[in-house]
C-alpha cells in the first residue's frame, strides 16, 4: 500500500459520499445539498448516498439499522435534479427522525413508533397502503413537507452560490437559472 492509499483508507473522512451518479456536476450538486441539509438538519454525521436507476414502486428508502449506524445509507431513485433534491430531502428527513429517536421500530412487537407512540405494525405499513393514509403518517407528513419547502430555498445559500465556482456545467445552469425551478 502506498502513502496516498494510506491516508486515504486511515486519516481522510469523506463526510458525504454519493455513488450512482453519472455525472461530476450532478455528484457535486448532491453533495452540496446534502451539506445544506444536514445543517439544516443540526446532523453532524457522514452520509452515504445511493442512486439507482429504477426501483419499481419506491422512490426511495432508509434502513433503520444502517440510519443508526456510524454512516447512515439512503438509497434514492434517479430523477431530473427537482425530483431529485425532493427525494434526498425526502429521506433524509428519515434518517434526522431516527437518529433524533423520533421514529423508531420495535423489534420485538413489529411495530412503528413515532415519538414514543405506537402508530403502526410494520406489515401493515410494507402492505399496499393506500397513499392517502401513508402520507398521514407523521414522519411521512414531515417528510413530505420538508421534500415540498426546503428545495427552493436552497437557492438563496452559501452552498448554492458556490456552485459555480465547483464545476462548468453548473455554473452555466446557475447562470441560466436552470438548475433548480418550482417543484
Amino acid at each position: 500500500m502506498n502513502l496516498n492509499e494510506f491516508m486515504k483508507e486511515h486519516y481522510l473522512n469523506e463526510k458525504i459520499s454519493v455513488t450512482g451518479v453519472g455525472s461530476d456536476y450532478n455528484k457535486i450538486l448532491l453533495e452540496e445539498y446534502t451539506k445544506y441539509l444536514l445543517d439544516y438538519f443540526k446532523l453532524n454525521i457522514n452520509i452515504k448516498i445511493k442512486l439507482k436507476k429504477s426501483m419499481g414502486k419506491s422512490f426511495g428508502y432508509v434502513d433503520f439499522n444502517v440510519a443508526l449506524s456510524k454512516t447512515p445509507e439512503l438509497v434514492i431513485e434517479d430523477g431530473g435534479v427537482p425530483i431529485l433534491l425532493n427525494r434526498l430531502t425526502h429521506e433524509l428527513t428519515h434518517i434526522k427522525q431516527v437518529i433524533n429517536k423520533e421514529l423508531e421500530y420495535n423489534k420485538d412487537k413489529e411495530v412503528i413508533k413515532w415519538k414514543g407512540k405506537e402508530v403502526i405494525f410494520l406489515k401493515d405499513y410494507n402492505s399496499k397502503m393506500d397513499y392517502n393514509k401513508y402520507k398521514e403518517l407523521p414522519w411521512e407528513a414531515e417528510a413530505i413537507n420538508n421534500s415540498e419547502t426546503l428545495v427552493k430555498p436552497f437557492k438563496l445559500t452559501n452552498y448554492y452560490k458556490e456552485l459555480s465556482n465547483k464545476d462548468e456545467t453548473l455554473k452555466m445552469l446557475i447562470d441560466k437559472d436552470w438548475l433548480i425551478w418550482t417543484t
